[in-house]
């Protein structure tokens, strides 16, 4: 018997249109189990402009249960915000 909170049957994350929890849904790696939500469904999250935890979990449709997994969406959306800025510099110094 699992234990936890399990996400709600028939719901779908809005970055991706996919099936919280289903299997093969959009591949990846879980990185919320509370949510069952993959990394890939994450970084389109952040891809589609979301810039604060509570922005990526409401495109999934959810929200954080236990926080766990705050932290690496912290650093998907530092990664976001820095990979623009990267590159932005690269072109300027050359």
């Amino acid at each position: 018997m699992p234990s936890g909170p399990t996400p709600m049957p028939g719901r779908r994350c809005r970055s991706c249109s996919a099936p919280a929890g289903a299997e093969g849904d959009v591949g990846g790696m879980i990185v919320c189990l509370c949510n069952a939500l993959t990394d890939r469904q994450l970084e389109q999250a952040v891809a589609q402009g979301a810039r604060r935890p509570r922005e990526v979990y409401a495109a999934c449709d959810c929200k954080a249960q236990c926080g766990t997994c705050t932290r690496m969406v912290l650093g998907m959306i530092r990664d976001a915000v820095l990979q623009p800025a990267a590159g932005e510099a690269t072109m300027a110094a050359g």
